[in-house]
């Protein structure tokens, strides 16, 4: 079981010092999971958006975001489409190569995001509010992340060990890992939880 702290992200400025990202996790394309590894096949970061302006584009990339904290942005498409997320915890999936302006709503926002790349891995998540405890099972060549948007989510394994995430903690279970989701009694709380597929040929 891998524990994942909010306050040990590294954090990193953007080119347009904009904003900055703290990277959380990936798998990097030399299948290591180390942050400094240029190129990616997933992964999953926080980012500090601190004025209206482009967004850095992941060309062949699928791009999962989620508005954590803020008033929101509205997501201005190249093509004329736009998006409004103004809602926290609602996850929106869009082309992460799409050419597209940020408009920040009212202030500073912060959001979360999940990046795949098209071909070489696949991805389903859900948001969950533990009103019932989740089961996740292994399976083959997958990656399950479970990152606490608030409040507390406790983990339990099969081999009896414990661990309990605050919000915007990730943890990822070992491979061949069950583990048993559950709130805590006393604070409600909702997670994202992902499952990643890597193709089999990498």
């Amino acid at each position: 079981m891998k524990i994942l702290r909010y306050d040990d992200y590294p954090v990193a400025p953007w080119k347009n010092g904009q904003g900055v990202t703290r990277d959380i996790t990936r798998l990097s394309l030399d299948g290591t999971g180390r942050a400094g590894v240029t190129g990616f096949i997933w992964r999953l970061s926080l980012a500090d958006v601190g004025q209206s302006g482009a967004f850095s584009e992941f060309d062949g990339y699928d791009r999962t975001i989620t508005l954590l904290d803020g008033n929101g942005f509205t997501l201005n498409f190249e093509d004329g489409k736009t998006k409004t997320l103004d809602v926290r915890y609602a996850p929106y999936d869009f082309d992460g190569g799409a050419p597209l302006f940020c408009d920040l709503i009212d202030g500073p926002c912060r959001d979360f995001n999940l990046i795949v790349k098209r071909g070489s891995a696949s991805a389903r998540w859900r948001v969950h509010d533990l009103a019932t405890p989740l089961v996740l099972e292994p399976q083959t060549n997958t990656t399950h992340l479970i990152f606490c948007l608030y409040g507390c989510v406790n983990i339990s394994a099969a081999d009896g060990g414990r661990h309990t995430l605050n919000a915007w903690d990730n943890a990822e279970p070992g491979t061949g890992e069950t583990v048993t989701l559950t709130a805590d009694t006393d604070t409600p709380s909702r997670l994202f939880h992902a499952s990643i597929t890597v193709a089999s040929s990498l």
